[in-house]
């Protein structure tokens, strides 16, 4: 299929990772941040999980036009690219869209790296 929900989101995890992380973040910490904001689409209420789901679709069909390809097939350059015209676009739901994404990527990033080792060290412990 040309457009794909999943791959678009793990597309944008993987690159809003890679820019703020660096590119050394292991694959398997992508791919588990990744499914961390798909559960998180998946938790939405009705009327937000269409329109985000919408919106999603959209950010991979945007690059058609331009470069013959969807979002998640680009290179990481010019995903980067993408992402940063969507931030800077004057249309309001585009830069929310990705603030969204970057939002929930950092989340579950955090929680990935440090949320289980902080468990294991026993500093999780209610008072």
């Amino acid at each position: 299929m040309l457009l794909s929900f999943q791959e678009t989101v793990r597309a944008l995890a993987e690159t809003l990772v890679s820019q703020e992380w660096g590119h050394d973040v292991s694959p398997q910490i992508s791919e588990r941040v990744a499914l961390y904001v798909l559960a998180t689409h998946a938790r939405m209420p009705d009327y937000l999980r269409v329109a985000f789901r919408f919106l999603t679709l959209l950010f991979d069909a945007s690059s058609l036009l331009f470069r013959g390809k969807p979002f998640h097939r680009l290179s990481f350059a010019q995903r980067v690219a993408q992402i940063a015209w969507w931030e800077r676009s004057f249309l309001q739901f585009a830069a929310s869209f990705i603030a969204f994404h970057r939002t929930f990527t950092t989340f579950g990033f955090y929680s990935e790296v440090f949320g289980r080792d902080f468990v294991r060290r026993g500093r999780h412990d209610p008072d």
